[in-house]
């Protein structure tokens, strides 16, 4: 299973979610990036002013 988090913050201000889950699960914490592809017991968190959506292939894309 993996976990996608998704948050609304300025564009403008830098993201700590990646940081506080961290602390908070053994599994890796990443912030996403376009064409990422989703790994099994991962937490994915999208950066700040992004958007995302992602395919029945488990890729994440749509980072705008």
């Amino acid at each position: 299973m993996a976990f996608v988090v998704v948050i609304h913050l300025n564009p403008n201000v830098q993201g700590l979610m990646p940081d506080i889950l961290a602390r908070c699960t053994a599994m890796p914490v990443v912030q996403i990036t376009d064409g990422q592809s989703l790994q099994v017991n991962c937490v994915y968190v999208t950066p700040p002013g992004h958007s995302l959506s992602w395919s029945a292939s488990r890729e994440l894309d749509g980072i705008d």
